[in-house]
């Protein structure tokens, strides 16, 4: 019954009736279970296909493809010779995969796409095997296959995989002024002045009162060796002792933490709403805040610059003002 409402592009109607045909008793088993696992996997690929078209938002794209490869690895375990088993599970996870462009919040992270992929390959090799004449999984495993080949060769080197088409993915956690979040923000290394490279640092943003200048509020950004995911540590071991961050905050040093902001000790941003901050002017580049603002973290000179003397001994200074936004 749900290959009618599938055929007639009613894809979540077409679901719940392969769910409905699955929770029969007894349950279906062998070809006929197979069938009706991978024809619910494609009911959910289609789905995710046409979210641009407001049906699903991103977060709930990226869970419809997840279950859809999750129908599609029961299917394949109930017939290993059902080709659209294998089919339909490598479609999954390389559309997932596919679906990270502009990177942000929700998007998969780059080890998960890495492992997605490696899936993919495997299952898409094994459909075109046991279908040869279908040109569709022939050239479904050729084009995962090479983008597996170079998201490998581009997290081995430090840098972000073109799946993201340049902004990478977010995760975000907490609220209010325990919110938190994770992301990359690009990083050269210099020898000699001269720019050698340019990797990904992945850093973590925190928010907290400065409880010594008046409850104002503090971004502290630190980077890590040693914490987070697999891609994560890859990326800080990738850096090595020799990688500097010019001649900002983290300059000639390993692995630090700091402040984005700097406290606001003459009451410049007297007034102002409490995620207002002065932008410390040595802490991260214009290509690093440049892309802490596409991500939406920071909101870039809400203000005018505030020209700021500490005192008598200090020149002063003009600063940026920004806004927390995570």
């Amino acid at each position: 019954q749900g290959n009618k409402p599938l055929a007639a592009k009613k894809f979540a109607q077409a679901a719940k009736c392969y769910d409905d045909a699955l929770a029969l008793s007894p349950p279906p088993v062998g070809r006929l279970a197979a069938v009706l696992l991978a024809n619910r996997a494609q009911a959910l690929l289609s789905r995710a296909a046409v979210a641009d078209a407001t049906r699903l938002d991103r977060a709930s794209t990226f869970a419809a493809l997840r279950d859809a490869a999750s129908c599609a690895t029961e299917a394949r375990a109930a017939d290993e010779t059902y080709d659209k088993a294998w089919y339909r599970l490598g479609l999954a996870n390389l559309e997932l995969a596919k679906r990270c462009r502009g990177g942000g919040k929700g998007a998969p992270l780059p080890d998960e796409v890495m492992t997605r992929l490696r899936d993919s390959v495997k299952a898409l090799s094994k459909a075109a095997r046991l279908s040869p004449k279908v040109k569709a999984m022939r050239d479904a495993h050729k084009e995962c296959k090479t983008m597996l080949e170079v998201t490998e060769a581009c997290v081995n080197e430090a840098r972000l995989p073109p799946c993201y088409d340049k902004v990478p993915p977010v995760v975000a956690s907490g609220s209010g002024i325990d919110a938190r979040a994770s992301t990359t923000i690009p990083v050269s290394r210099l020898r000699s002045g001269v720019v050698e490279a340019t990797v990904e640092l992945p850093v973590l943003l925190a928010k907290r009162w400065n409880r010594n200048n008046n409850d104002e509020l503090a971004v502290s950004i630190t980077v890590s060796d040693h914490c987070g995911t697999q891609y994560i540590t890859s990326v800080a071991e990738a850096l090595g002792p020799a990688w500097t961050v010019g001649e900002g905050l983290f300059a000639g040093k390993k692995w630090k933490g700091g402040f984005l902001s700097i406290p606001d000790r003459t009451g410049a941003l007297q007034g102002s709403p409490k995620n207002h901050f002065l932008l410390h002017p040595s802490c991260v580049d214009d290509a690093q805040i440049e892309r802490l603002v596409a991500l939406g973290l920071l909101e870039a000179d809400v203000q005018p610059p505030k020209t700021v003397q500490m005192d008598a001994q200090h020149d002063a200074i003009a600063l940026r003002v920004f806004a927390c936004s995570f």
